[in-house]
């Protein structure tokens, strides 16, 4: 067997739940690889929580400053919805390579492509093939289908984060962590920013701080 292809661990999946895995494991002295078809880094870093908080920040710059309006502070603020989203490229431009290099650091090989299970402990990447003692499974999830009338017409939350301008109205259907309704919440207004879901309870905590004349809830789907 070619030792260069067999891994003790093969992690399949690039984000928080693979590399964290990849590195402790590689620090404990096994030999490792971390493979995925997507940019390093997954949902958190790329396209969910850390990319929301930057549009979370400026966001609420624009709140604080309307909350302030007549105790202080004058200033006109508003959002500049494409200086933001550059704004939010300058973090998660750099990340894939960031954590490649320090997977490579850790002693973990980082490799490209889509994964294929050929058997019990083998994996097909780019037509080559790796054998494992272990295989961790980090691969995180797809938005799931509605099975509604016009869900062709619907964006994931990853196309919204890469949209060039800020939408005049927009609906998010559900109120999971990675809906990033806040980065426009806070310059709508008039009723521009909807939210549906099935179950109301869902909501608890989730428009704490989003002004209360700019999102409509609906219930029901």
């Amino acid at each position: 067997m070619n030792e260069r292809k067999h891994f003790d661990l093969i992690v399949i999946g690039a984000g928080t739940g693979g590399t964290g895995v990849a590195r402790m494991t590689a620090a404990a002295g096994w030999k490792v690889a971390v493979v995925d078809h997507l940019p390093y880094g997954g949902t958190c870093a790329l396209r969910g929580c850390d990319p929301k908080k930057m549009l979370i920040a400026v966001t609420e710059g624009v709140d604080w400053a309307r909350n302030l309006k007549g105790k202080g502070l004058e200033a006109q603020t508003s959002i500049d919805w494409p200086t933001m989203i550059a704004f939010k490229r300058t973090f998660t431009d750099a990340m894939p390579g960031r954590i490649e290099t320090g997977l490579e650091k850790a002693g973990v090989v980082a490799l490209h492509g889509q994964a294929r299970f050929t058997g019990q402990n083998t994996i097909e990447v780019n037509g080559e093939p790796l054998t494992a003692r272990h295989f961790h499974i980090a691969t995180g999830a797809r938005p799931m289908t509605l099975n509604i009338p016009g869900e062709e017409l619907l964006i994931t939350s990853t196309d919204f984060l890469e949209l060039p301008e800020r939408p005049d109205r927009v609906v998010f259907v559900g109120v999971g962590d990675c809906a990033p309704p806040r980065g426009v919440a806070s310059d709508a207004g008039d009723d521009r920013v909807g939210l549906g879901c099935r179950d109301q309870s869902a909501m608890t905590g989730r428009l704490m701080g989003w002004p209360s004349n700019s999102v409509r809830v609906s219930r029901g789907m």
